[in-house]
């Protein structure tokens, strides 16, 4: 599983004092955009406006808009994974290291 766009969460939430305080969000090659199908069920259920869709390059203009998260908006409630019909986006705690 190839993770395309990873957001790191973790200071937002710790300023934030969340209860998952370091986080990562991460989009896998599941998603349907990323595919050329038109889906921006993610987009519309972020009440938070975390996500946005735009193509990549201006070369890409006229072709399906690839998601983008935004961390500094992402409150990390997992509503997009829940409802991504593809099971595309995790949101999931991120290894703490000891060094």
């Amino acid at each position: 599983m190839a993770a395309h766009a990873i957001a790191n969460t973790s200071r937002r939430a710790f300023f934030m004092r969340s209860e998952m305080a370091i986080a990562t969000v991460a989009l896998t090659d599941n998603c349907l955009a990323l595919h050329g199908v038109y889906c921006e069920s993610c987009r519309e259920c972020c009440e938070a406006g975390a996500l946005r869709f735009a193509p990549r390059l201006a070369s890409q203009l006229g072709s399906v808009p690839k998601p983008f998260f935004n961390t500094d908006l992402c409150t990390q409630c997992g509503e997009c994974a829940r409802v991504c019909p593809q099971d595309a986006i995790h949101v999931r705690p991120k290894e703490i290291s000891d060094g």
